[in-house]
């Protein structure tokens, strides 16, 4: 943030030049940031490591956006523009610097006769094997314009910081907390008979600050503006919804009982682990009691004591932000759900989600046939014919439309505790988790390549957010995590469109495989950058390739300025468990799916061209 300049330093310039040809000549002011948007790009710098430069360009609001500023590097173009609504909230397009190439994901086939074919990779072409490597190393990232085809491009990350509840008790919080701590000390002698009576004067002190903060004048209120949150109170800023990045779930080799599934079980009766472990088993039903493997708020407690729950996931994210060793607690391997629960009642789960960048999409090279599924008569693969048609045998499933399409992501900063690995670890692979060699910190996705229509899977370079089972695979040496099987996603990236402003769409594949257990599921799809604060969103809906057993409703959101399109589905029938089998593999839901495709914009014109289908 810029000091105040005294008026001599604006006057300065001009005594200069009426001077002579000796005056020196006046540098331009640089642009200065918008103060609640300085504040928002330090602390993700400090939170998530990304850095977003400086102002690029002066704020330039307009009557629905009041503020909008462009950050970058002064390296190449701006990285991002925050955009500040007339409520408060404040939303920032972030673009990264470089990313993984792009390749042709209807050639990529992981079996071994495929793997050393050469296939489009970026501006070129390459063995399918070494792009898939190069795509998981960091390192070897590119910049845009070397990782893309001509025509197509990186959409943005999206975050949203909403004005911050001010605390006017939060001293007294404080002193309550610290006390309720330090009620847990005991001791002995004299030192008991002081601690008796300094407990009792403790007790009426707390209980005067319990009444105090049940009172009306300590009810936290949103901010009415950032001025006032940021000055509100010492050490505002460590409150703002800024997500910080987070650790892997340690202990994989935990939930796999510290073994390999081995394809022999099923004649020695099943005693090892399951191909894929549940990490976050549900109930059956709200009245259902029986033993999953629920993960329990408090995790020394019966689920039905007195307080305690299972936890949803939106209360397990929260926790990884403000009590990672409480979340932690909470998701360690408790012995359930064992491998005779798995084998005598289906096991739910609850949903789990990822944001982050698709670095490979591909077929796998080979899959066990026996806990695979096969797709039903008449079920629409695509627009085109998949790559591998075949049925899927009896042991070995290779070139089969029951074969896994496999999405690797790298997670954004936020959602790394997704990742897992074990403390105790060997070479080659043993233990390391989703930090192998093959993973390098990506997070593998698996469905059966049937359930994700051609023309509507991923593609490496987009940006997704992906809704799946979150397990251990037991099924490899290194126990790691993935979210199998994909449920549903949003895979999307900019392609050039003339006629908008700022030169690009976002083409947006939104999915619901059969392997969603249906009720209600929310879906963000989020354009370019908004390129000036006067641009309007307009967007359009293909005709679905596939749409069964599920409604959609689209609302462009907020209601003051929109920037995204948000969809509800809802199925059909209500939500009730899918049947999994004695591998804890899922059994897709026959009928209900989606699978189509958005197209959002930037327009100078108002947004009455949107519509759903064209």
């Amino acid at each position: 943030m810029s000091r105040a300049r005294h008026p001599w330093f604006y006057t300065l310039p001009v005594a200069l030049t009426l001077a002579g040809p000796r005056a020196v000549p006046a540098r331009p002011i640089a642009p200065v940031a918008v103060p609640e948007f300085a504040v928002l790009a330090e602390l993700l710098r400090e939170r998530q490591g990304i850095d977003l430069g400086g102002p690029a360009g002066d704020d330039h609001g307009s009557a629905s956006v009041p503020h909008f500023q462009q950050f970058g590097t002064g390296e190449g173009g701006p990285l991002a523009a925050f955009e500040e609504h007339a409520d408060g909230t404040i939303y920032l397009a972030f673009l990264p610097p470089v990313g993984p190439e792009w390749y042709d994901v209807g050639r990529a086939d992981d079996t071994e006769e495929s793997r050393d074919r050469v296939i489009p990779v970026g501006r070129g072409r390459r063995r399918f094997a070494d792009a898939q490597q190069r795509n998981v190393r960091l390192d070897h990232w590119e910049s845009p314009n070397s990782a893309f085809p001509a025509g197509r491009a990186p959409v943005p990350r999206w975050l949203a910081f909403p004005l911050p509840l001010v605390d006017s008790c939060a001293a007294d919080r404080a002193r309550l907390a610290a006390l309720e701590a330090g009620q847990e000390e005991r001791g002995h002698g004299a030192r008991a008979v002081i601690g008796l009576v300094r407990r009792g004067i403790e007790r009426a002190f707390g209980a005067r600050l319990r009444r105090r903060l049940a009172s009306p004048r300590c009810i936290r209120r949103r901010a009415a503006d950032w001025g006032t949150a940021l000055a509100a109170v010492a050490g505002a800023r460590a409150h703002l919804a800024v997500a910080r990045a987070t650790p892997p779930l340690p202990g994989a080799g935990d939930y796999c009982f510290r073994d390999v599934v081995s394809k022999l079980d099923p004649i020695f009766g099943n005693s090892g682990p399951p191909e894929w472990q549940t990490i976050l088993p549900d109930s059956r039903s709200v009245d259902d009691s029986q033993e999953n493997g629920q993960r329990r708020r408090n995790p020394d407690r019966p689920l039905d004591a007195a307080g305690n729950h299972a936890v949803s996931w939106d209360e397990l994210v929260h926790l990884t932000q403000t009590d990672l060793s409480s979340a932690f607690r909470i998701l360690r391997w408790d012995g359930h759900p064992s491998r005779e629960d798995i084998k005598d009642r289906p096991i739910p789960w609850i949903e789990s989600a990822a944001d982050g960048i698709v670095t490979n999409s591909f077929l796998s090279g080979a899959d066990y046939a026996g806990d695979h599924y096969q797709p039903p008569e008449g079920y629409w693969l695509g627009v085109a014919p998949p790559v591998a048609p075949e049925g899927c045998g009896t042991f070995n499933a290779q070139h089969a439309l029951c074969n896994d399409w496999i999405v690797y992501l790298r997670p954004d900063p936020e959602y790394e505790f997704l990742l897992a690995y074990d403390t105790e670890h060997e070479e080659p692979e043993q233990g390391w988790g989703n930090f192998g060699v093959e993973l390098q910190g990506d997070l593998e996705n698996e469905v059966e390549q049937w359930l994700v229509p051609v023309g509507y899977r991923t593609e490496p370079g987009d940006r997704i957010h992906l809704v799946g089972r979150w397990v251990i695979d037991c099924g490899h040496e290194d126990w790691h995590a993935e979210l199998h099987p994909i449920e549903a996603f949003v895979s999307t990236h900019a392609r050039v469109r003339s006629a908008a402003s700022g030169g690009f769409e976002g083409l947006a594949s939104v999915v619901v495989t059969g392997d969603w257990p249906g009720g209600r599921l929310a879906l963000d799809l989020w354009p370019p950058a908004r390129p000036a604060a006067a641009t309007t969103l307009a967007w359009r809906r293909d005709r679905a390739g596939a749409l069964s057993g599920l409604s959609v409703t689209e609302t462009l959101e907020p209601g003051d300025a929109p920037n995204h399109l948000h969809l509800e589905v809802v199925s059909t029938d209500a939500r009730r468990p899918l049947a999994t089998g004695d591998w804890n593999e899922v059994e897709p839901h026959s009928t209900r799916r989606l699978a189509t495709r958005y197209h959002l914009w930037w327009s100078e014109r108002s947004a009455s061209d949107s519509g759903p289908v064209r």
